[in-house]
This record gives C-alpha cells, structure tokens and sequence, in this order.
C-alpha cells in the first residue's frame, strides 16, 4: 500500500515522529499507522492532499507491505537542524537514508519502539548544557522534540529568570500534566540536581 501523507503536519522546526496515512490499493478504506492506539480506518472522503493537517508524500511513491508492522515517520526539519548547528547542540542520532521533502526536512520509517528512544536520548544529550548555560534557545529546540518530557518540563522550568516566571510556568505545567505544582517542583528538583551533578 502507498503511503499518503504524513499526519499532524511536520514543521521545519521539528525533530520528532509522526503516524502515516496509507492507501491499501482498493475499495477499502485508508489506514492510519503509527497511532499509540494501534491502526485505524478513515474513510476515504474524509481525506483532502490539500488539508493543512497533513503532509502530502504521495509523489514520493512509497510503498510498504500491507501486513506491515507499526511505523511512524522519523521527521527531522531543516530548520531544527539549522538551530542545532548554529548552537553547536549535540547532532541528533537519525537514519542516513531519508525521503527529502525540500524547505521543509526529511523523514524516515521505523518502529515507533527505535525512534521515540531518538528523540529521549537527543534530549538528555542537550540536557547538561541547557541547565549550565540556561539556554533558552536550547529550550524551545526541547520543545519542538518532545514538549511533554520530563527533561523537557524541567530544563523550561529552570531556565526561566524571576520567581513569577516560573510560578507561570508550572501553571501551565500543571495544566498540560494534570499534576500537583508541589510534584511538578520535586520531580524537576531531582532531575536537574542528578544532571547538574554529573556534569
């Protein structure tokens, strides 16, 4: 079956993974992989090449096995890879062989279990620095990989500079998680002393 489109649209400022929209080749509806629901059918009149939502791949002409195991896109945009070059932050670790989409970035099929440890080992990579140098360009690159990490959460926290910043932060925090301000504190407390020791 053919591979459509990516979905949640890629940004170029991105390092991330997305579920892919899949085209069987018959009367049958399209298919959605790459979910942490698992597969899912979508009609095909629900899909549009023109939707915003999406990144159209269909002139690519990627083909993978009907039967195929779950698979996401590895994404890695130009503009993130700009940014990490202009800081000199750790390169991410991303597969050589990619399908370019130009002004935008590039991107990769693999077993969602291999890229999500991509983008959690990128992030503790960056981490050490982050906290020293309380970058908050190194920040908002930490954001546009995995927003909701706990490394994540942490290095926004940290890095912000007066006490109401960061009373503002873990309201946003608690909103996002769903979790206590007095948790959200302890746990980035213990993360960033363990990366601040070991550096």
């Amino acid at each position: 079956m053919q591979i459509l489109s990516l979905m949640d649209r890629p940004s170029p400022n991105s390092f991330g993974m997305h579920a892919i929209l899949a085209d069987p080749g018959d009367a049958h509806d399209l298919i959605v992989i790459g979910e942490a629901r698992g597969r899912r059918n979508i009609p095909r009149y629900v899909w549009s090449p023109s939707h915003t939502g999406i990144l159209d791949v269909r002139a690519l002409s990627i083909i993978i096995p009907d039967d195929s195991p779950s698979l996401v896109a590895g994404w890695y945009g130009d503009g993130f890879s700009e940014q990490v070059t202009a800081l000199n932050a750790p390169q991410p670790e991303i597969l050589t062989e990619r399908h370019i989409i130009p002004g935008l970035g590039s991107f990769w099929l693999e077993d969602p279990k291999a890229m999500y440890p991509r983008l959690e080992h990128w992030l503790k990579a960056v981490l050490p620095r982050t906290l020293k140098e309380k970058s908050k360009a190194l920040v908002e690159l930490m954001h546009w990989t995995l927003p909701l990490a706990p490394e994540t959460l942490a290095a926004s926290w940290y890095t912000r500079d007066t006490p109401q910043e960061k009373n503002r932060e873990i309201d946003l925090q608690v909103q996002l998680t769903h979790k206590t301000s007095n948790a959200l504190i302890a746990a980035h407390e213990v993360l960033i002393s363990a990366y601040l020791a070991s550096t």
